[in-house]
């Protein structure tokens, strides 16, 4: 029987692992570089209703001060210990591959906006978006000394060994 494993990308090309029923041991490190921003701004429909009322908000792909989770790495990498786990069907199917969910980190920290960029079935593209979708509040993005909606991109590599 082969077990689950899944690696954290980082877009730095380092990795941190956790495997299937583990938790992490160690810091995990260049963590902190597995958010992406490619752009300065961008304007983005979103179905937010907050600020102004308009459905219509800027959010930013790049800032100064990136978004940071409740607790920061260590406590984002404590969080993904406790509750990301390997899907029973993909494991069962021998299903590996990243998935890269899209989000957006809202100026009062809440996530929204989610979108699947790349998926791999087998139940991993909704414990990806399950994982975002249930996070504690993060410290938003900041620009030019102002909190703004950024978006961020975190990629979840599903590897069985």
């Amino acid at each position: 029987m082969r077990i689950g494993k899944i690696q954290m990308c980082c877009l730095c090309g380092r990795l941190f692992t956790m495997r299937h029923n583990e938790t992490l041991k160690g810091q995990a490190k260049g963590v902190s570089q597995v958010f992406s921003g490619t752009s300065s701004n961008v304007r983005v429909q979103t179905s937010n209703p907050s600020s102004n009322g308009s459905s219509m908000n800027e959010v930013f792909d790049m800032v100064e001060t990136l978004p940071i989770p409740a607790g920061g790495m260590a406590g984002w990498s404590s969080y993904l210990s406790a509750n990301l786990g390997y899907p029973t069907t993909a494991r069962r199917k021998g299903i590996e591959g990243t998935v890269i969910v899209a989000f957006v980190v809202n100026t009062d920290g809440t996530v929204s906006d989610f979108e699947l960029l790349r998926g791999i079935g087998g139940g991993c593209d909704e414990e990806a978006i399950r994982i975002v979708k249930n996070s504690p509040k993060w410290t938003p993005g900041m620009q030019d000394g102002k909190a703004v909606r950024t978006l961020m991109r975190l990629p979840i590599n599903f590897t069985l060994e």
